[in-house]
């Protein structure tokens, strides 16, 4: 169902910018277009709340802050220097030159 609002939406928005494009509103009647953007912009958030995106999307994004969180905690317990076991004398190396 989220899937059908998203691909709704989108093409809502499409077909308004071909419209307002293809009949020239911004130029000839600006009036015009910004009311049929504001009349877009209503339905897609009816849209929107009828196919239940915005409870994906908050999911989505706490899902995903949830995941940086961990991998910044993972990241904190590993060194970030691991030493080269082949080479030996790195730090007599990382002095000379």
């Amino acid at each position: 169902m989220a899937l059908l609002g998203m691909v709704a939406s989108l093409t809502v928005w499409e077909g308004v910018l071909y419209c307002r494009d293809h009949w020239g509103l911004t130029t000839r009647v600006p009036g015009v277009a910004q009311a049929l953007l504001h009349c877009v912009q209503i339905a897609t958030g009816i849209l929107l709340y009828v196919c239940n995106l915005q409870f994906v999307l908050l999911y989505a994004i706490g899902l995903s802050y949830a995941m940086m969180m961990l991998h910044a905690t993972l990241r904190k317990l590993t060194p970030s220097n691991v030493p080269d076991p082949g080479n030996k004398n790195r730090r007599a190396q990382l002095r000379q030159s």
